[in-house]
């Protein structure tokens, strides 16, 4: 990436996120309970955002930019069978679109009228604000110290 031309990270995120009422880090790797599409789903992408956001003012040092995606609702196995809730299997099958679509948003995210824009969240093509923002600097410590815990020992 250091070496490349195009210089672009894009994550794959989720407007889920956008539904959490709360949101606490530290029970990401062991979360109380479960609930499709808004529990830890919602939490782990809402994470990986939040980490996007922190993280983009150091990888930018290096002519990196970096953001968050959400390719929108996508007719995928995932959201045709246990990742989503009964209720909303009618709504998949109206609304959703083919995978294809997804696809575009992610490509316009890195290379369309966003390819300046580092550290955001982009919904429907907009830098879309994040909750629980204040979160995000304890989150990125947190993330560091698993990395160097576990991976950099390692290398």
């Amino acid at each position: 990436l250091e070496k490349g031309s195009l210089k672009t990270v894009i994550n794959t995120s989720s407007n889920a996120l956008l539904y959490l009422k709360r949101f606490d880090h530290h029970t990401l790797a062991s979360p109380a309970g479960f609930k499709k599409l808004t529990g830890p789903y919602a939490a782990s992408k809402l994470a990986l955002s939040l980490w996007t956001q922190e993280i983009a003012t150091a990888v930018q040092k290096d002519g990196i930019t970096i953001r968050s995606v959400c390719p929108g609702g996508n007719k995928t196995t995932m959201t045709k069978n246990a990742g989503m809730p009964k209720f909303m299997i009618p709504i998949r099958n109206l609304f959703f679109s083919h995978p294809s679509q997804g696809a575009s948003r992610l490509y316009e995210a890195a290379l369309g009228s966003s390819q300046q824009a580092t550290g955001v969240f982009l919904n429907k093509g907009k830098a879309t604000p994040l909750k629980f923002s204040s979160q995000g600097s304890e989150l990125l410590s947190t993330i560091e110290l698993i990395y160097k815990r576990e991976f950099a020992a390692i290398s």
